[in-house]
């Protein structure tokens, strides 16, 4: 799915699976997921609902692009991009606010 030059895919992160819409880009290696609501931000991931989170909130960090920025904290959980997919465990980037990168259009 397009969406304003980007593509949208619906993800499951987390025991029990949260299913949350992430942007897909294909020109970076980070993989970072809205973990607070924020302005234009409806769907996050809710860290501690999940049993299989695991992250330290001293390991902060901080990703500039070219076209915006984000801030948070590196943590790990499982993850499944689709229902006959399997479950893996990955290293993601929780934004907590700062940012604007997970806002939607027109905010």
């Amino acid at each position: 799915v397009s969406q304003e030059g980007g593509y949208i895919m619906d993800i499951e992160i987390g025991s029990p699976p949260q299913k949350i819409s992430v942007v897909v880009d294909t020109g970076s290696a980070n993989f970072a997921v809205a973990g607070a609501a924020d302005i234009g931000v409806n769907n996050y991931f809710k860290s501690d609902t999940s049993t299989s989170y695991w992250g330290d909130p001293s390991h902060k960090i901080d990703v500039r692009y070219f076209n915006g920025s984000w801030s948070g904290y590196l943590a790990t959980d499982t993850l499944r991009l689709c229902e006959s997919c399997d479950t893996g465990v990955v290293d993601i980037g929780f934004n907590y606010g700062g940012g604007k990168l997970f806002r939607q259009r027109g905010s």
